[in-house]
């Protein structure tokens, strides 16, 4: 992951960080994925995180000496992807030999052209990693899952291999980082992340997730999930993020896990994402019984219009019943909600504004759409000629909307955040429900 900016490069989310939009740093869930699948395949992988170990270029190729790779894996976002693309001479002309790939959100979207920019670049992968990296590591590079660029040109191996039976995958390699480096904010204790499902059948057009795991859900079993998350605790991890589209899409998956994981990881505690309208109340209290502590609800829109538009109408009343189901079963919740879109007006960010005040979750983030490539949104965004200012995607207007100007959308999002964590019941909440559920063993 080269040093071009704390961006979230995983790729479903393309986060810029910062403070009040990213709770947490979190261990590199997709690099841990690909050196598992490369450690089963008989390889050797190394995991450099320059943003989160403070490394510059410099660094980077001391380490990459030290360690002789055969082939060098660029992490990249769709706001860092031309900075990131600039380490690939460099880093070539470095280590005589050395092959150069890319991964991230943009080798879906936009390979051929990557390649065409970089001639330091040999292949962008995509797809579920541990597939297309356990083949690369037997076969070469030019299997399913990777364009590549070869004595005929640039060449597709086929498209991204996406795997049925996610308990069939090998298991991610954590050795290859530091966990003490991403810890619990306002905790410090070190998190793992366990990802327990991909893939997403909802609609939203702003979304990547149809781009990079597709519409979909695949699930891992119960008893996976609880035996991974028994087995990190037994190595002194006890906080966890559950890492999934939705994870209570099957609220029978959902009730199952939380239940596995109290009766073989009682130590447990954990955080994980969901939506408002696939929770009750027997699935909260299974999620609370089973050491979950916060849930986040990606509500998203809060303005009926906006909803129309792009695919996830808001419903206050089912996301109100969402966050009490919380305060009932003593879970922290946090509601992301989105302004910025292209449509917003002074009225759609009214509704927002009353959308928030209705649904009162515990924590708010306020972030800003942004038109990522592969998204029906971005085709949208470019049809009516927006072009984006910002590369920090999420964290930032990505543009001045047709009423509405970039300074006045940072405004609003100030006076949001200002007016809910101003509110005595929030804190009231955020009061009774303290520190109980972040303490393992409590």
């Amino acid at each position: 992951m080269p040093p071009t900016g704390d961006y979230c490069r995983e790729d479903r989310c393309q986060s810029h960080f910062r403070f009040d939009l990213v709770p947490t740093r979190r261990a590199p869930l997709e690099e841990c994925e690909a050196a598992g699948a490369i450690e089963s395949a008989g390889g050797i992988a190394c995991v450099i995180d320059a943003p989160a170990e403070g490394l510059d270029l410099a660094a980077i190729q001391l380490r990459l000496a030290h360690f002789r790779p055969d082939l060098v894996v660029l992490v990249t976002t769709h706001g860092s992807l031309q900075d990131d693309l600039l380490y690939a001479k460099p880093l070539r002309d470095a280590l005589p030999g050395v092959r150069i790939a890319v991964r991230g959100a943009p080798a879906y979207t936009h390979a051929e052209a990557i390649l065409a920019q970089a001639p330091g670049v040999d292949c962008c992968v995509r797809g579920d990693y541990e597939l297309v990296f356990e083949r690369i590591v037997r076969e070469g590079i030019g299997g399913a899952g990777t364009v590549y660029r070869d004595g005929l040109g640039v060449r597709s191996g086929g498209p991204p291999p996406m795997a049925a039976d996610l308990d069939a995958l090998p298991r991610p390699a954590r050795s290859v980082v530091d966990p003490g480096r991403y810890r619990v904010r306002g905790l410090g204790a070190p998190q793992a992340t366990v990802r327990v499902q991909r893939g997403c059948p909802f609609p939203c057009s702003y979304c990547l997730v149809h781009t990079v795991s597709g519409d979909r859900a695949r699930h891992r079993s119960p008893g996976s999930v609880a035996d991974e998350v028994a087995a990190l605790c037994e190595a002194g991890i006890r906080h966890f993020y559950l890492r999934a589209e939705t994870f209570s899409l099957d609220r029978r998956f959902a009730i199952e896990t939380s239940l596995e994981i109290a009766r073989r990881a009682p130590a447990a505690r954990w955080v994980t994402t969901t939506r408002a309208e696939c929770v009750d109340d027997e699935v909260v209290g299974a999620m609370a019984q089973g050491g979950c502590y916060g849930i986040s609800f990606g509500l998203d829109v809060g303005s009926e219009a906006i909803g129309r538009r792009v695919g996830k109408r808001p419903d206050a009343a089912r996301a109100h019943e969402a966050m009490r189901l919380c305060d009932r079963h003593g879970v922290l919740s946090l509601g992301y909600l989105m302004i910025g879109f292209a449509w917003d007006t002074e009225e759609t960010l009214a509704e927002t504004a009353h959308f928030a005040r209705r649904v009162r979750p515990d924590l708010l983030t306020v972030h800003f759409a942004h038109p990522y490539p592969g998204t029906r949104y971005h085709d949208e965004v470019r049809a009516l000629g927006l072009h984006v200012r910002s590369p920090r995607a999420q964290a930032e207007p990505a543009f001045g909307t047709p009423a509405l100007a970039v300074a006045t959308l940072e405004r609003f999002a100030r006076r949001m955040l200002v007016r809910h964590y101003a509110s005595p019941r929030v804190w009231r909440s955020l009061a009774s429900k303290g520190l109980r559920r972040l303490r393992p063993g409590a």
